[in-house]
């Protein structure tokens, strides 16, 4: 096994961290349990090994997306869908794994909440992904977004991103080094909403020239749009290609990709609280900064608007095909024209003033757009006429809308 050389940069951040790697934390005691995932997917050899090695020192679990998730940031789409399809995995001895049809951060969601709620990681690590997140990449990254979701939710985090995978070597002495950096003080040490990103060279291991703890270089990535000149079939939409280029050469000393480009393992200190005090501080002390609110005055002519609205919540009303046949009333307002006229909760109507309300052939109109915007047209001292189904009887109502113009 070769020894990754590990310099002491001329920084108190990089000494702290290095001196914290360095020392006993607290023999093997800590973390008593992690969860591992990644953005490349569950089958990923980085994971896999990560996981296997890690599993020797503490209790690990591992929660990854079922295919590659890459590109994601930390979007949760469990939080539109409100479930998780998951399957269990073998990859390992004394390893609880978990595939799940979803994102990073889905990942990190389930297994909190679900697998480790009854007793939460100490620390969640994202990766080991097969290719640095330098520079802006970070943003987009499926393997940081992870460990910002896991900060955001309470557990710090590190992701580990740049491995060459096919090299043995480098496989073995960067999984080797990063569990020393999982039982060290540095990672005990931190409280969410921090979390470390970590970056390694995708280089041969001995070529490695030590660890330094940088800042985030950005505004590297330019880009620029063309139109598609050949045409399309659709004549509403337009196709946009987007060209990216990236100017690693502006990067600035002692940042992620200045590190990386002299081949050392580049560790920058995020925080998932995106807040900012100091600007709070000026906002607060420069109150003319911000407009103060003043309640609007009603427009003149909303005061003599006669309104033909019924005081109901509605929905379309669908048969067994799916075809929508009319407005479902789901609730009906106490005080509104609907109560006043008799009209209740599952009633169906089916015409106003004739017309009906279902979707048309062809039509984007459903039957909630139909009677909105009729109901829109009457105006002071119109009559009404109602046809609704209760109970699978057909009926009718008049009513007038009232002339509240003011006199």
């Amino acid at each position: 096994m070769k020894i990754l050389r590990v310099i002491v940069m001329a920084t108190s951040a990089t000494a702290i961290l290095l001196a914290a790697m360095t020392s006993a934390a607290s023999g093997t005691s800590w973390p008593a349990r992690v969860l591992v995932t990644n953005d490349n997917g569950i089958a990923d050899p980085g994971l896999i090994e990560l996981a296997r090695a890690l599993a020797l020192v503490t209790e690990t679990h591992v929660v990854a997306p079922a295919a590659d998730q890459s590109g994601m940031s930390n979007l949760m789409s469990a939080v539109r869908e409100r479930q998780f399809r998951i399957e269990k995995r073998d990859i390992g001895a004394g390893i609880e794994a978990y595939a799940l049809d979803g994102t990073p951060a889905d990942c990190v969601v389930f297994g909190l909440a679900g697998p480790l709620r009854e007793q939460l990681p100490d620390l969640v690590i994202s990766g080991i992904n097969g290719g640095p997140n330098l520079g802006d990449d970070w943003f987009g990254s499926g393997t940081i977004g992870a460990a910002r979701c896991s900060a955001y939710l309470g557990i710090p985090a590190i992701a580990v991103s740049g491995l060459d995978d096919d090299d043995p070597d480098a496989m073995r002495a960067v999984v080797d080094w990063v569990v020393a950096l999982v039982r060290s003080d540095a990672a005990r040490e931190l409280r969410a909403p921090q979390y470390l990103t970590v970056s390694v060279p995708v280089v041969h291991p001995s070529s490695i020239e030590g660890v330094e703890v940088v800042t985030r270089a950005r505004g590297l990535v330019t880009g620029s749009l063309e139109v598609d000149s050949t045409g399309s079939d659709d004549r509403k939409w337009q196709t946009w290609h987007l060209s990216l280029t990236v100017d690693s050469s502006i990067a600035p000393k002692r940042s992620d990709v200045d590190a990386a480009a002299r081949n050392m393992i580049a560790v920058v200190p995020m925080r998932a609280d995106e807040s900012d005090p100091a600007l709070g501080e000026t906002l607060r002390a420069r109150a003319d900064l911000i407009p103060d609110w003043e309640p609007p005055q009603a427009h003149p002519s909303a005061l003599n608007e006669c309104r033909a609205g019924l005081g109901v919540t509605i929905d379309d009303a669908e048969d067994s095909s799916g075809r929508e046949w009319g407005v479902l009333i789901v609730q009906v307002m106490p005080k509104g024209r609907a109560a006043e006229i008799g009209l209740r909760a599952e009633d169906v109507l089916v015409a106003l003033n004739g017309t009906p309300l279902v979707t048309a052939r062809g039509s984007s109109d459903d039957p909630v757009d139909v009677i909105q915007r009729l109901l829109g047209e009457f105006g002071c001292g119109d009559t009404v006429t109602l046809d609704y189904v209760r109970n699978n009887e057909r009926r009718q109502i008049n009513f007038t809308i009232p002339d509240t113009r003011q006199r």
